[in-house]
């Protein structure tokens, strides 16, 4: 029972990571956006291949971290 608590901790201690980085990546985007520059398409296009690359190269399934890197480039785009 002692392990299962630990790996429930750990996932809640990730989530609250994914979380900040999620804030982070949110505010660097705004940065760009107040300095007049912005993400721009193209980039978006190079981060999604980025990640459906990591995940190839990690064993994860492609197709749902492409879903997540699509819905992490949109709420960037909501955010800045």
């Amino acid at each position: 029972m002692r392990v299962a608590y630990d790996v429930r901790s750990q996932l809640e201690k990730l989530d609250q990571q994914i979380l900040d980085m999620l804030a982070e990546r949110a505010a660097l985007c705004r940065e760009l956006r107040d300095e007049g520059d912005g993400v721009r398409p193209e980039e978006e296009l190079d981060v999604l291949a980025n990640w459906e690359e990591g995940a190839a190269d990690r064993g994860v399934d492609e197709s749902a971290v492409s879903r997540v890197c699509k819905a992490v480039l949109l709420l960037c785009r909501r955010e800045a």
